[in-house]
């Protein structure tokens, strides 16, 4: 009884260990997609700043629904 208690316990310490890798990954992800969303947003600033274009928030809109 003693072995299948040890084995479920390893297996249990190795998920938990998985998953504190996957929390880690994600958490880089998160953070460069906010970086990268950050630098997004300024070269469409610069864009706009360098063809004179004022109005950013209608080119974020989606398009109508009849397009």
């Amino acid at each position: 009884m003693d072995e299948g208690l040890v084995d479920i316990q390893t297996r249990l310490a190795f998920q938990e260990d998985g998953l504190h890798g996957v929390q880690l990954t994600l958490a880089r992800q998160q953070q460069l997609i906010d970086r990268l969303a950050r630098e997004i947003h300024q070269l469409r600033r610069q864009i706009a700043h360098l063809t004179g274009v004022t109005d950013l928030a209608a080119e974020d809109e989606p398009p109508p629904p009849h397009y």
